[in-house]
């Protein structure tokens, strides 16, 4: 996996492909394939925490705050200072708001 991953991304950081190994195995090149540096993984949040990981949180593992991708996921809250967990819940709920939007909802109809 380790192997695979650098090969795909040469670029990224040992301390990025050990934590994408172990938290996501193959699955990180869904967000990292494309990407040909760091920056086109979009916005740092700190500590390695991109952008293209966070959306890929959002969206294929239903991550919906800030807290429970730094504390549940990935144990990252204890490298981010209070400014970065700041921006990141910023992001969070500005990229989740169609998530929490009542006109997309599906309600029952039990008449």
């Amino acid at each position: 996996v380790y192997h695979s991953i650098a090969t795909a991304a040469p670029w990224l950081e040992l301390r990025n492909i050990d934590r994408f190994a172990k938290s996501y195995g193959m699955l990180c090149l869904e967000f990292i394939r494309t990407a040909k540096s760091s920056q086109d993984l979009g916005e740092d949040f700190g500590s390695g925490l991109s952008q293209a990981e966070v959306d890929y949180l959002i969206d294929k593992e239903w991550a919906r705050s800030a807290e429970d991708i730094l504390w549940r996921r990935s144990k990252l809250g204890l490298r981010l200072d209070d400014k970065q967990v700041a921006r990141l819940r910023a992001y969070v709920e500005e990229r989740c708001k169609a998530f929490r939007n009542p006109s997309l909802s599906v309600v029952a109809d039990n008449s």
